[in-house]
């Protein structure tokens, strides 16, 4: 079953689609997604969230941001500021 949709900006695309994107980072209160659900993506489809985890800015490392489509965790940082 496909919930709702989940937005990624167009940048993230790519790697959606040939899996060198697994991760994303969300400030959230709370999480809007389930572990196992499926979301839709448009315009690529349907993504399926493996694991939802809170983690501290600061425990990420580069290559956490290159899993999320990022260069480096500053650029990563630098988005989520």
């Amino acid at each position: 079953m496909v919930r709702s949709m989940l937005l990624f900006k167009k940048r993230f695309h790519a790697g959606l689609v040939d899996g060198s994107v697994t991760r994303t980072f969300r400030l959230w209160e709370k999480p809007h997604v389930k572990t196992g659900g499926r979301y839709r993506v448009h315009p690529i489809g349907v993504v399926e969230v493996e694991a939802v985890s809170r983690v501290a800015l600061g425990t990420l490392t580069d290559v956490d941001a290159r899993h999320g489509g990022f260069e480096s965790k500053a650029e990563l940082l630098e988005y989520m500021a």
